[in-house]
C-alpha cells in the first residue's frame, strides 16, 4: 500500500496502461478501499503487458504452475521449480520473480487454516484460487495478511440463464468482513 501511488504512475507513464479518470473508493472494501480500474476492464491490462514482455524479451510460460521459490546464499529469489504442460519438473532461474499469488477461496483446507470460521463452507472461489502461491511465500517466511477479508460471490441461476453466453456468470458479489454472519434470503 506505501507504494500505491508509484505503481500506478509507473503503470500509467512506463506500460501505458489505460485507466479511467475515476478512482472508486468504496469502505466496504475494509482496508483497501480504493479501486483504479482500467479501461476495457482487465483486457485493457493485455496489450500494455504483452507489449512490455514483448520488448524485453521476457518469456511467458503458460500452463506451467509453480511449486517452489528458489533462494540464493543470502535468501534471495533467483527462481522457481514450475511443472511444465508435460508433467515434467522445470527449473526456472530468473533475475526476478513477480509472484502473483491471486487467491485461495477454492483450497478449502487453506480456508480452514487461515480463517477457521469458514471451515467447511463450499468453496465459491475460481477453480484456479488454490493459494499456491501463496503457500511458496510462506514457505519462505512471508508474511500472510489481510485474511479477514475475503470476495464472495453468490451466482444467480436465474440471470445466468438469461444473460450467460460464455466467459462469466452473472453474480452478486461484495466484499465481507469475516467474523460476521452472511444470510441470503
Amino acid at each position: 500500500a506505501e507504494k500505491c501511488g508509484e505503481t500506478i504512475d509507473w503503470l500509467m507513464d512506463v506500460l501505458k496502461v489505460p485507466f479511467e479518470d475515476e478512482v472508486v473508493v468504496n469502505p466496504s472494501y475494509g482496508p483497501l478501499r480504493m479501486v483504479h480500474n482500467v479501461k476495457g476492464k482487465g483486457s485493457g491490462f493485455l496489450e500494455p503487458f504483452r507489449n512490455a514482455l514483448e520488448s524485453r524479451n521476457i518469456e511467458v510460460l503458460l500452463n506451467t504452475p509453480g511449486k517452489k521459490l528458489l533462494t540464493g546464499q543470502n535468501g534471495e529469489i533467483i527462481g522457481a521449480i514450475a511443472v511444465d504442460p508435460n508433467g515434467n519438473e522445470i527449473r526456472i532461474k530468473a533475475k526476478a520473480v513477480v509472484l502473483a499469488t491471486g487467491g485461495f477461496g477454492n483450497n478449502t483446507d487453506l480456508v480452514g487454516r487461515l480463517m477457521p470460521m469458514y471451515q467447511g463452507c463450499l468453496p465459491v472461489a475460481h477453480v484456479g484460487a488454490t493459494g499456491d502461491g501463496l503457500m511458496m511465500a510462506g514457505e519462505l517466511g512471508a508474511a500472510i495478511v489481510n485474511v479477514d477479508l475475503f470476495r464472495g460471490s453468490l451466482a444467480d441461476y436465474d440471470m445466468v440463464k438469461q444473460y450467460h453466453v460464455g466467459g462469466f456468470p452473472a453474480t452478486i458479489a461484495g466484499f465481507h468482513k469475516a467474523g460476521g454472519c452472511i444470510g441470503i434470503g
